[in-house]
């Protein structure tokens, strides 16, 4: 899981990880591989929508994030469901 990549990435220190991610998230999951956003061409006027996949809100697509699944989420869900899952001690197991 993506839990997992990232707690490898510290160490397995829950504490760390979470510190580093509220610091910059989108750097953390970054350097763990995590980030799918593509690169905004200059000839992109309009950024893409997307619903996330739990909470069926509109956002735009740099505000998402895309579980190994495809599915894509907002930054807000995806935040909740890998704090629960450091929370849980869940791994790949």
């Amino acid at each position: 899981t993506a839990a997992a990549v990232l707690l490898s990435k510290v160490g397995w220190n829950v504490e760390r990880l979470i510190n580093r991610y509220m610091e910059d998230p989108a750097k953390v999951m970054r350097e763990a591989g995590l980030d799918e956003t593509p690169v905004k061409g200059d000839d992109s006027s309009e950024t893409p929508s997307v619903v996330c996949a739990v909470c069926f809100c509109d956002s735009e697509f740099y505000d998402t994030t895309a579980g190994s699944c495809g599915h894509r989420f907002c930054n807000d869900c995806w935040q909740g469901y890998l704090e629960s899952q450091i929370g849980d001690g869940a791994t790949t197991e």
